[in-house]
């Protein structure tokens, strides 16, 4: 009786092993296991100031030919935006245990 008990749990059980899963994405699975793929709950970005957020406008978009401060900027704007892709990337990892960064991609969609 006890064994049947644990079958009828099973999905919750599983549900439990996916540490911050928020919902499955429909049509999307894991690459090498071809398990459902589940969509993490998300840190929210930190709020910016409106003095802050023209601020990094500023930086991002000043108009220069100079190469090492394209290349600077360049660097600027992947700094501000790690923080946010680690922790999504972490998420994703914690929701779909055996993925692999091609899941990711596909899943936060791959830029260009």
């Amino acid at each position: 009786d006890e064994f049947h008990d644990a079958i009828e749990h099973f999905s919750s059980y599983e549900t439990a092993q996916r540490v911050g899963a928020r919902c499955p994405v429909n049509g999307f699975t894991l690459s090498q296991s071809g398990d459902q793929l589940y969509a993490p709950y998300l840190r929210r970005p930190t709020p910016l100031t409106t003095d802050l957020s023209i601020q990094r406008g500023l930086l991002l978009t000043a108009k220069s030919d100079d190469v090492n401060d394209i290349s600077h900027r360049t660097n600027l704007a992947h700094r501000l935006q790690k923080a946010k892709l680690l922790s999504d990337m972490s998420s994703f990892k914690a929701a779909n245990p055996g993925c692999i960064f091609g899941d990711f991609t596909s899943w936060n969609g791959e830029p260009g």
